[in-house]
């Protein structure tokens, strides 16, 4: 029912293609959706937040250049060595050092700020003795707050790459997953408005808050002495409190409220363009919105038992109009009634148990395969058609990563096997896929399978054996012939 592809495949124009390769009938067109990559998005609309139209945010790639480039002194050979072994010395664990990359994903980053973050102490004191003016770059309070909460920032935008991500979501799941995050930025940027003292604790962040916290009670971050900008000393090489001066201690915390505002805009600015990217016409249709919002069980919920959303018809006519339901409005909207009271009242309860969003995904969707695969309800009749509606709705979505997985997994069928016929290997790669995991859950196709082979077309009984009055010709094996040999062979010494 739909697809998912980059910015580069839809400039094509390969949907209307598709579209006219599926059905010459250009009134169902409007039933098939074709989306960008939720994935990608996110990617844009980062590199949007941090594009030169935005000149506020451009501390944030000179932030990604300091840490790239302190990095790079401690990333191979020799410097490496002695890395690990200054780490040592503090009783640390010196994590791989990367830098920044402009190919790379927001789960990438996060993994170099948090690298960077944890490895803080042995990357200072080593470069007071190798390079003083990197030390000097990395050991401001300004720095350490933002880099901190970069970290926080990038932990919460890598979440939402991942969830995007998870095989078989359902379009409005990704609605959903979106909406979650952009909730969470909002949480920080309200905690980012709250008053600053040694009690600040942000729950949405962490890495900050904790940064923030020892910076303005002891003038040090991970032990090492901290400036309130570069060449302006407040703290000594101690875990001692600071001596600064009272006004010095002002001076900090004016330091950290900047960083604390940049940060603040910094999230702004990425919200904005979240939702900016996946508000667009290509990249969220109006199908795919009617879709979300008639089958997501999060609105379904929120809803009374039994009603129809406005949207409910416009979605029924697309189908109607591509040949996929022929029942009338009137039995279509009952049968949807019917469909909610059921969701009210065998989901209800599971999903609300649910604490976490990807938990509830997992029951939302354990519950429509139920509907959509069970026997029991492939025969109801109360909603038959939606149900057949619902199955076309949760194929809309798709992710790059799961393109990916299914050309590894047809890989391996074809990998040395150049002669295998396409039919045989199309077979074979469906089964892998949307077939059991081979554990005990595969007896039954495994059992059908061999039956198919080795059965008796009338009788079903599996043909192993053979009947013949010279029993002293039949080679009887507990295993087979090579195991059975193998079992009885002796090592070269015996026990």
């Amino acid at each position: 029912m739909g697809t998912c592809a980059d910015g580069g495949m839809l400039h094509t124009g390969y949907n209307k293609e598709l579209n006219k390769l599926v059905t010459s009938n250009e009134a169902a067109h409007s039933f098939y959706s074709h989306a960008w990559d939720p994935s990608h998005l996110i990617e844009l609309a980062e590199k949007d937040a941090k594009s030169s139209k935005y000149k506020s945010n451009k501390w944030v790639k000179e932030r990604e250049d300091t840490i790239t480039d302190v990095h790079k002194d401690v990333g191979y050979g020799k410097s490496l060595e002695e890395a690990r072994d200054a780490a040592k010395e503090l009783e640390s664990k010196l994590q791989t050092p990367h830098g920044f990359s402009n190919t790379r994903w927001a789960t990438y980053a996060h993994g170099v700020y948090k690298s960077f973050e944890n490895n803080y102490s042995t990357l200072f004191q080593r470069l007071t003795k190798i390079d003083s003016e990197k030390a000097d770059k990395i050991n401001n309070a300004m720095f350490v707050a933002e880099t901190t909460g970069l970290e926080d920032v990038y932990s919460e935008i890598s979440k939402l790459s991942k969830n995007v991500q998870i095989p078989d979501m359902y379009p409005w799941q990704i609605e959903e997953a979106v909406t979650s995050s952009k909730n969470a930025l909002e949480e920080m940027k309200q905690e980012l408005s709250d008053p600053l003292d040694s009690s600040w604790n942000p729950p949405h962040l962490p890495n900050m808050g904790k940064a923030v916290k020892e910076i303005l009670d002891s003038g040090t971050y991970k032990g090492m002495p901290i400036l309130q900008k570069q060449h302006v000393p407040i703290g000594q090489l101690t875990r001692t409190k600071s001596n600064a001066s009272e006004n010095q201690e002002m001076q900090m915390s004016e330091s950290i409220d900047l960083s604390r505002n940049r940060v603040k805009e910094y999230i702004q600015t990425f919200s904005d363009r979240l939702e900016h990217r996946f508000l667009q016409s290509n990249t969220n249709p109006e199908i795919v919105c009617q879709a979300n919002e008639v089958f997501s069980m999060q609105k379904i919920l929120s809803r009374e038992p039994g009603e129809v959303p406005k949207s409910f018809a416009s979605y029924c006519d697309s189908a109607r109009n591509a040949g996929f339901i022929e029942t009338s409005k009137d039995e279509m909207e009952k049968e949807y009634a019917a469909f909610t009271v059921k969701v009210h009242e065998d989901a209800k309860a599971e999903y609300y148990k649910a604490n976490f969003p990807r938990l509830k995904w997992n029951e939302e969707r354990k519950f429509y395969e139920r509907l959509i695969f069970g026997k029991e309800n492939q025969d109801n009749e109360s909603f038959r058609n939606v149900n057949h509606l619902l199955a076309a709705s949760t194929l809309r979505s798709s992710n790059e990563s799961q393109v990916e997985a299914m050309g590894s997994v047809a890989k391996m069928h074809y990998r040395q096997r150049a002669t295998i016929e396409p039919v045989k290997a199309s077979q074979e790669i469906f089964l892998h896929w949307n077939g059991p995991p081979p554990t005990i859950k595969a007896d039954g196709l495994i059992k059908e399978a061999l039956t198919r082979r080795f059965a008796d077309k009338q009788s079903q009984e599996w043909n192993f054996t053979r009947r013949t009055d010279r029993e002293d010709k039949l080679k009887v094996h507990v295993i087979s012939k090579v195991v059975d040999r193998v079992n009885h062979e002796d090592g070269r010494i015996k026990f």
